[in-house]
């Protein structure tokens, strides 16, 4: 199989007749299955080169027409499944190597993803999606995306401000947040959920580099893509799968981002505010008190609101204001209006005394509840009894 992609690979125009592309297309599915086996078959394909001989030869079919109609996308698929069962083998290193030797193949991959591939070739335009998660993972860290810094939440942050001015640096990396941000935000707020299935994970992907440049980035096409919003939606979902990724984009939101320093490069708003904003509290809670959340995930949603909504929370980013001042003098006349704005709007965010501050009750309960029921709860008071009189 190997020996026939390497002739094919050598070929300036390697499909001129039709019986050389029938045999290319037999032997791309051979390697999309084999590459779907166990961890060893696909050490052994890319011990012989099988990813080095797929990558320039996927680039040639994807970049060589404009014209989404012309794509030959029966043998570009199998060829990208197999090239996404192949990239998570890699590791970090590799992988990075990998990209940055084909530069062409990130290209293609990007061409794959336009509204057109999607309406033409659906399944093609899927597969590519899943090929960008996979690309994205590139120094995504651990399972918890979370290092011990980062853990620290806003204090850490506190602590090294000028990490929120800081660009992303790795050129691999820049690249293909040019290439595939704009496409994968727009798939995961306007697609169906087959392709909004992949986009979760390629955002995730994106996020979850220990810069918050590019998770910043992608929280300011809130007006074109409503990432953060979309979000907070799944959490309402039935898909647990698609529930922890989006729990964990939250939390990498809430930690690397409640602080003054990143309000600033957000429009005002941090980290918290932006989720509080979208009412993220509600749904936070649905998956605390959701009968369909896991223990694991309904522990991390109560973790989440506990520490980013509690009644202390609020005297903390006051503190966070202060100390800002001194490094930030310039920008904290803009924030503050920004803050204040928000809080007169009853319908961007609610005041410090609501839900998630001294409101202790899950606010699918509240909502159910009299709301009489639910003002006499934060003044300490009995409620009314169903008739109204005391």
């Amino acid at each position: 199989l190997l020996d026939i992609l390497r002739h094919f690979a050598t070929l300036e125009h390697p499909f001129a007749d039709q019986g050389a592309r029938e045999l290319m297309l037999e032997v791309a599915w051979c390697l999309s299955f084999f590459s779907a086996k166990e961890p060893d078959c696909c050490e052994a394909l890319l011990r012989n080169q099988a990813l080095e001989l797929i990558l320039p030869l996927f680039a040639r079919l994807a970049l060589q027409n404009s014209d989404p109609r012309q794509l030959d996308a029966p043998l570009i698929t199998p060829l990208v499944r197999a090239v996404s069962n192949m990239l998570p083998i890699l590791g970090p290193d590799r992988l990075h190597a990998t990209l940055a030797a084909h530069i062409d193949f990130v290209a293609g991959l990007g061409r794959l993803l336009t509204r057109d591939v999607r309406q033409l070739h659906p399944t093609l335009c899927k597969e590519s999606l899943w090929a960008v998660s996979n690309c994205c993972a590139l120094g995504a860290g651990p399972d918890s995306r979370l290092d011990k810094q980062h853990q620290q939440g806003a204090q850490q942050d506190m602590q090294s401000p000028a990490v929120m001015l800081q660009p992303e640096s790795n050129p691999v990396f820049v690249r293909l947040v040019e290439t595939f941000l704009a496409p994968v935000c727009w798939h995961f707020t306007n697609s169906q959920v087959e392709f909004q299935r992949e986009a979760t994970y390629a955002i995730f992907n994106l996020a979850s580099r220990p810069s918050p440049d590019t998770l910043i980035r992608i929280l300011n096409t809130q007006e074109d893509f409503p990432v953060m919003e979309v979000m907070l939606d799944l959490l309402r979902g039935d898909d647990p799968e698609l529930t922890r990724v989006s729990l964990d984009f939250c939390e990498l939101v809430l930690t690397k981002l409640s602080n003054p320093f990143a309000a600033v490069r957000l429009g005002g708003k941090s980290g918290s505010q932006l989720v509080c904003a979208l009412d993220g509290i509600d749904a936070l809670e649905h998956v605390q008190y959701g009968p369909r959340s896991s223990p694991q995930l309904a522990e991390k949603a109560a973790a989440l609101v506990n520490k980013f909504f509690g009644e202390d929370y609020l005297d903390e980013e006051e503190e966070e204001e202060a100390a800002a001042d001194d490094f930030f003098p310039g920008e904290q006349s803009v924030t503050d209006q920004t803050f204040a704005a928000d809080f007169a709007s009853a319908d961007r965010m609610p005041p410090s005394a609501g839900r998630g501050r001294g409101l202790v009750l899950p606010a699918w309960l509240a909502k159910a509840n009299n709301q009489s029921a639910v003002n006499a709860h934060l003044r300490g008071q009995p409620p009314l009894p169903p008739g109204g009189q005391p």
